[in-house]
């Protein structure tokens, strides 16, 4: 069985998203992702510097969530992309929200992001930003409970 988006759905991304000037965030679920954005820097298919999303959580094939790990991933980032070449940023889920996004804001990421039922609490390095209620007055916007309703910026 085929996932989408599938490979060749992923150079279509790339290529499109190089035309009109977009730069995509990569989320970076395990090790192996980190190699896969190598590639496409090689291919001169993204532009630099890339930026990462390092998400965590309790679900099947997510790297399990801690500190050690984001630790490792972000040190294999630095390794293979050079730290020059992406900023980075970090989302967990359930429990290991704060733990995981106060590590990553010491380690110097450049956002984090905190989600509970009804609030989103989104941090940038060099703004200050607050917490606001999303749900039912994203709802009264037509943004319902999509991903990203509520984040500030």
């Amino acid at each position: 069985m085929t996932f989408r988006p599938t490979f060749n759905d992923d150079l279509v991304y790339a290529k499109t998203f190089l035309e009109i000037g977009t730069k995509p965030e990569f989320e970076i679920y395990e090790l192996g992702h980190v190699s896969y954005v190598k590639w496409l820097m090689e291919e001169n298919l993204v532009k630099l510097p890339v930026h990462l999303q390092f998400v965590f959580g309790p679900m099947v094939g997510w790297m399990t969530p801690s500190v050690k790990h984001l630790v490792l991933i972000h040190d294999e980032a630095k390794e293979v992309l050079g730290e020059e070449n992406f900023t980075w940023s970090v989302a967990a889920g359930g429990r290991f929200q704060i733990p995981i996004t106060s590590t990553a804001m010491a380690m110097g990421a450049q956002n984090v992001r905190i989600r509970t039922r009804g609030f989103c609490l989104c941090w940038q390095r060099g703004h200050s930003q607050g917490i606001r209620r999303s749900g039912q007055d994203d709802q009264k916007r037509g943004k319902g409970d999509e991903p990203g309703a509520g984040h500030l910026g």
